[in-house]
């Protein structure tokens, strides 16, 4: 009776610690899954919680300068950031304004926003976002390179930062700035993207 009762115990805690294996793993995907990576970007909205201040709490805009703005610690740059260091940063603003003195705060993304892809696509436009999504799937959404459009003159264009990239070739901004890294077909898209297929000359 008593190795059977054995034999039972040691079955449960085998299945115990399959299932926290499986909590975990579960927690995990739906940390990728919910953009904990994703930077913030202009004209995305954040759900900010600030644990027991409901006054503090709602939903916040990022404006077109990519500025966060809430009452009591005014401007926050949001842009570029990710919801794990924004919720920092609206911490120590709360702490500084002398507001709270250990404040418990959550940042969640309301609304992702969208990509830009133009130049020599077939369907150039703004798509919505997607966390998933790739340069190369970015591409496809637009209907693909027209006849008329260069593979290797794929270029990226950061919104939030001065990253610009390329797949090949030279891709410049408006102003002229040259490419500080080169990025790939599988590369992951971010909000506010803008993606160019330059013209190939016949």
């Amino acid at each position: 009776m008593t190795r059977s009762f054995g034999k039972v115990n040691y079955m449960f805690q085998k299945l115990a610690l399959l299932f926290s294996a499986l909590v975990l793993l579960s927690h995990g995907a739906s940390a990728q899954s919910s953009g904990a990576d994703v930077r913030l970007a202009a004209g995305q909205q954040v759900q900010v919680t600030v644990f027991q201040q409901p006054d503090l709490s709602g939903q916040y805009a990022i404006d077109s300068n990519g500025i966060l703005s809430m009452q009591l610690i005014g401007d926050v740059k949001a842009a570029g950031l990710t919801t794990r260091q924004l919720e920092q940063q609206i911490r120590t603003k709360l702490i500084q304004a002398d507001y709270l003195r250990n404040p418990q705060v959550t940042v969640d993304i309301a609304s992702y926003g969208s990509f830009f892809v133009t130049g020599e696509v077939n369907k150039a436009g703004a798509y919505e976002f997607d966390t998933r999504m790739t340069i190369s799937q970015a591409l496809a959404t637009a209907g693909g390179i027209s006849f008329r459009g260069q593979k290797k003159y794929v270029c990226l264009k950061r919104d939030g930062g001065d990253e610009i990239a390329e797949t090949d070739g030279n891709c410049s901004d408006d102003g002229g700035v040259k490419v500080k890294k080169k990025f790939h077909a599988t590369t992951f898209i971010q909000p506010g993207d803008v993606i160019t297929v330059k013209e190939r000359y016949f």
